[in-house]
This record gives structure tokens, sequence and C-alpha cells, in this order.
């Protein structure tokens, strides 16, 4: 959760040590140093895991990494967390976190290719021209009009010094 925060930008530590109190503020500074370890660990480059542990004496940050190269065990408060296990978690939580974020942008991508379409062809073109694309079956009217229609415009958009051009004019 921390990364995710702090990668788009949503956590600011100071905000967040205004609200704790001492000892809480302590287990905060605890998680963020157990959290550049791990990433350092993995081999994981974070711009603001650099920032949060400037603040950390030299030595603490690698006593945290050796205690995940020995699976040992970090103390966080009262708690104790075994070194493996939290690798283990965070592997686990930034894989979904690779996969959702590979379904978000192929989703966006198909939402663009929809609008775009959208902005081409009305409804029925549009079905039209999916329709020929997927090789589906078509009626004698359907494939009089797709030739007759919206062969052109698909003849037009393949044209690669319109694309060109149509790109320097959104420029």
């Amino acid at each position: 959760m921390l990364a995710n925060a702090a990668e788009t930008g949503d956590l600011n530590t100071e905000v967040v040590m205004a609200h704790l109190q001492a000892h809480e503020k302590d287990n905060f500074k605890a998680l963020l140093l157990m959290s550049a370890a791990l990433y350092r660990h993995l081999r994981l480059r974070f711009d603001w895991a650099q920032k949060a542990v400037a603040g950390f004496a030299r030595g603490a940050l690698n006593d945290c990494l050796v205690k995940y190269k020995e699976n040992g065990i970090i103390r966080i408060g009262a708690e104790q967390l075994l070194a493996g296990n939290v690798s283990l978690c965070f592997l686990a939580s930034y894989k979904k976190s690779a996969e959702n974020l590979k379904t978000a942008a192929e989703a966006r991508e198909q939402l663009g290719l929809e609008y775009a379409l959208t902005r081409i062809f009305p409804p029925k073109q549009k079905q039209l021209f999916l329709k020929k694309l997927r090789r589906e079956a078509m009626t004698k009217t359907e494939k009089e009009y797709f030739s007759r229609v919206i062969r052109k415009k698909a003849q037009a958009l393949a044209n690669e010094d319109l694309h060109r051009m149509a790109l320097k004019v959104i420029e």
C-alpha cells in the first residue's frame, strides 16, 4: 500500500507524521525503513524511497537489508515480522498491482479506439465496420452499403499522408 500510495503521489509523510502520536511516529518511520530496505533487497527502484530514508542513520538501512537477506525478524514496535513473509506478501500484492495496471491500460486503449470509431462512424456504420473486420457474415444490403460508404472512409483512414497531416494539425 505504501508503494502504491507513494507512486501515485498520494503519500505525504509529513502530513501522516503530523497526525501521529510519538510512539506511532517511531512505528511509521520503522515501516518506511522496512519498506525501503525491501525495495532495495528486491532491486526495485522507487524515487520516493530514497527521500523517505534520508533522515535515518547510515547503518539503519543496511541493518534492515541484512534481515531480508538472512530471513531475520524485523521489529516494529511490539510486533515481530519475519522478513521472508514480508517479501512474499509484498510480491503478491505487487504482481496484482502490475496486472491491474496492465488491465487498466488495455481498457483505456480499448476505450480510446471505441471513442475514435464513434467520432468517425455513426453507430450503424461502426457496427458494419467491426462486422467486416471480424469477418462475420453480412447481408447483401450490408455489403452494398459497406462498399458504397464505409470502405471509402476506411481507405481515407488508411492513407499514410492523411495520417501524418492529421498529426501535424493536432500538435
